[in-house]
């Protein structure tokens, strides 16, 4: 599992703990920190497509 992956998983993990906050938090709270989270996921996956791995490589 690349890093992009387990990142893409803790943003997840991230996401699901606010929203079983809801009821606690309330719909304002909740919603206001969960957008960047949910713009940082987006960014992520875009970054790795499913299927495709990405590689560091060097070039002389």
């Amino acid at each position: 599992m690349s890093t992009s992956d387990e990142q893409i998983i803790q943003w997840q993990a991230a996401i699901a703990a606010l929203e079983a906050q809801r009821a606690l938090l309330g719909d304002a709270v909740v919603e206001t920190a969960l957008a960047p989270l949910r713009d940082k996921l987006a960014a992520l996956e875009h970054l790795v497509a499913p299927g495709e791995a990405r590689q560091l490589v060097t070039v002389l």
